[in-house]
């Protein structure tokens, strides 16, 4: 099932194993690599940072590919001479060469040591590493962006994407204070400044019936956070415009019939002040049209006895099915 350069790895006696915590012998491949050249600004008069999210300030990095395998041999002298031989097979490349497997094909190159540990009996554990430099994510239509409540991004709730949070770090933190600059002699000395970035991590389960459409929903994920703007998040009743600058890693893939899984940890940066965004929502009465002012503020009409609720630009925000969100 697992070839390279258009030969099979059971040529060279190499049977596919399980990454960790997996039980398919590649991992990475689903990762979304992390962001190139200056991704922020940080101005230390001021809280935060200023993110560079502009669709020409958007480069991406390679993304690393890791397979686990085993080495057959019939006793261990048979053992070091397939792998001799697998060694002179990847010294002739001198190019990106097609990694094939059940999961996709990745044109990729040798990242790193090979590294072997021999078992007993003719069989040794291989792990091998390789690069993809050139990674393409076919753009989707996303699901409908129609949700307020909790967990969700740009008001696409979680449930969309059959994912779900398992963990989160640093969501409720203060974040640490600038570097400070100071002189001071025989007596310690202090700067007080503001605050920098606050960084959220997240960690999600994906599940799906069939590998491609867990494929799918991942690179979905992959799709919106390497879009240009910031993204609008809500995991704990709070929104917050954020991005992502280390992109994100996806293991613990499992795949059987009819239930896929995998685990996706993404680390995320808030954008400009560091603080969470109250979305002004517009308010609309009903049979009146929205009233919109230039700064955005809630329009509320103690009058009337419900409301219901709109985005930004005006659309009704509903949670589910097609019911808009009434508030009295």
């Amino acid at each position: 099932m697992y070839s390279l350069n258009n030969i099979s790895l059971a040529d060279y006696g190499i049977l596919p194993g399980r990454a960790p915590g997996s039980n398919i012998a590649l991992e990475g491949f689903l990762d979304m690599p992390k962001r190139l050249g200056k991704t922020f600004h940080d101005w230390l008069g001021e809280e935060g940072i200023e993110p560079y999210v502009a669709a020409d300030e958007l480069f991406f990095d390679s993304r690393t590919l890791s397979f686990y395998g085993y080495i057959k041999g019939a006793n261990k002298v048979d053992c070091i001479e397939k792998l001799q031989e697998l060694y002179t097979s990847i010294a002739r490349l001198n190019t990106l060469v097609t990694l094939g497997t059940q999961w996709g094909d990745f044109e990729v190159y040798l990242k790193d040591r090979i590294v072997v540990d021999y078992l007993k009996e003719g069989y040794a554990a291989i792990k091998m590493v390789f690069e993809q430099p050139l990674i393409t994510i076919q753009n989707r239509e996303l699901p409908a962006a129609n949700s307020v409540a909790t967990y969700n991004i740009d008001r696409i709730p979680f449930s969309a994407f059959s994912c779900f949070v398992t963990k989160l770090n640093g969501n409720y933190d203060r974040p640490e204070l600038k570097e400070s600059f100071y002189t001071s002699y025989n007596a310690p000395g202090y700067q007080l400044t503001q605050v920098g970035p606050l960084e959220v991590t997240m960690e999600l389960y994906f599940t799906a019936p069939d590998f491609l459409t867990l494929k799918a929903n991942i690179e979905l994920w992959h799709q919106m956070l390497t879009a240009p703007g910031v993204r609008n998040l809500n995991i704990d009743g709070t929104e917050r415009d954020c991005f992502a600058v280390d992109g994100f890693t996806v293991n613990q893939v499992r795949v059987v019939t009819g239930n896929c899984m995998a685990r996706l940890r993404v680390k995320l940066l808030l954008a400009f002040a560091g603080k969470p965004v109250i979305t002004p929502y517009l308010i609309e009465p009903k049979g009146i049209q929205p009233i919109a002012t230039e700064q955005g503020e809630f329009i509320i009409f103690n009058n009337l006895e419900e409301f219901t609720l709109l985005d930004h630009k005006g659309n009704v925000i509903t949670d589910s099915g097609d019911s808009p969100i009434k508030v009295p």
